[in-house]
């Protein structure tokens, strides 16, 4: 049976050049092929011989190409993969030639925050202090805002439209790009957003969509999302939330929480919580910084454990047990771990917390009954 993939005949996305793995225009936002070609605009890529070769794989080959690399990793631990989820979403689509109906923009790394899991493509912020600490001796920040806009406008059939950043409402670019999108009447837009700034020009623009859906990027609550989202604070974000349902009640809200070992003693409160905001809930396992592989076997058992011991104790739907039960069960217990990414993880920890001023105490409750993680780090900040 062939694993084919709606995305290069349906979907677009567009990035900077600049960046490691950044190719401007690509078939998705986790795409990665060291070899692919790099193209300034979207004509040249859907003319280009790597987009056809791209089509015919899906349509003649039974495996995945190696581009496609990270959704067959996911599919591999019994999760939905990107790749799953747009197959469904596009299910009555005939895969002849390309008809880009969505559009995914990835328009600048403008960004007020400096979330511990990112990295400087995807911030500015971070990139900022990831050049104090030495982390790094460049900074490639971008705006892509006039590709942007001229890609809306050059695709005609255009039904979907998704935007990530960066904090897209943080970036002096939002206003022209929400300005495009509405003189194409595009009926269907979905931004992910930090949901720390809440703007009333652009409410008054967010109105006029017909189905709009805003994904809230949350990591956790009080002081698991103050330490992973630096240097915002849950309660302002809560209140925006609150604000953003009741100007906009027609558009749908959801929300992500990217799971890592810094919140998984939270994520049973988070869905709580979320719950009582009124949010779909979903989860993404972190990949990169700060991840699952600096956490030993016993310790994400424990982890593990957590969850399974105190789900019952929560209001939770059952889709949402589901999920959570999967993670519990068959998802951690079989993340690799690796000592050298660990000695990584918890230097990177006890720098960020000399440079953000954080208390030895405020660590060790975000690492629950890890204490020998506890111990080690606390050694290091004293």
């Amino acid at each position: 049976m062939k694993k084919y993939c709606v995305l290069p005949f349906v979907s677009v996305r567009i990035e900077d050049n600049k960046n490691l793995n950044s190719t401007g225009v690509r078939p998705c936002c986790l795409y990665k092929d060291n070899d692919m070609p790099v193209f300034k605009n979207v004509s040249e890529y859907l003319s280009s011989d790597f987009l056809k070769n791209l089509q015919a794989h899906f349509l003649t080959q039974d495996q995945l190409p190696p581009g496609c690399q990270y959704c067959q990793t996911v599919e591999s631990r019994n999760l939905l993969s990107v790749r799953q989820l747009k197959n469904k979403f596009f299910h009555n689509v005939v895969l002849t030639q390309s008809d880009v109906k969505e559009l995914d923009i990835f328009p600048s790394n403008t960004c007020n925050l400096k979330c511990v899991m990112c990295n400087p493509k995807f911030s500015s912020s971070i990139a900022a202090e990831y050049k104090k600490l030495g982390w790094i001796n460049s900074i490639y920040n971008f705006d892509e805002t006039d590709l942007v806009v001229q890609t809306i406008k050059s695709l005609p059939n255009l039904q979907h439209i998704h935007i990530a950043g960066g904090e897209f409402f943080y970036g002096k670019h939002c206003l022209r790009i929400l300005d495009a999108i509405k003189i194409a009447g595009i009926p269907n837009v979905e931004f992910i957003t930090n949901g720390t700034v809440y703007n009333d020009d652009h409410i008054s623009v967010l109105k006029g969509f017909a189905n709009l859906s805003l994904r809230f990027s949350i990591d956790g609550t009080g002081d698991y999302y103050n330490f992973i989202r630096y240097p915002a604070h849950w309660q302002q974000v809560r209140d925006n939330i609150l604000k953003f349902k009741e100007q906009i009640p027609n558009a749908h809200l959801e929300t992500v929480m990217t799971v890592q070992p810094l919140n998984i003693f939270n994520i049973l409160n988070w869905t709580a919580d979320m719950n009582v905001l009124g949010l779909e809930t979903h989860w993404q396992i972190v990949v990169g910084n700060m991840g699952w592989q600096a956490i030993t076997p016993d310790e994400k058992q424990l982890a593990s454990d957590f969850i399974l011991n105190n789900y019952r104790k929560f209001s939770l739907e059952s889709k949402q047990k589901v999920t959570l039960l999967n993670y519990a069960r068959n998802v951690l217990p079989n993340l690799p771990f690796d000592t050298e990414y660990r000695d990584q993880f918890v230097d990177r920890l006890v720098q960020l917390c000399k440079s953000r001023k954080i208390l030895p105490q405020t660590v060790n409750q975000l690492l629950g009954p890890w204490t020998q993680l506890q111990e080690t780090i606390n050694s290091k900040l004293l």
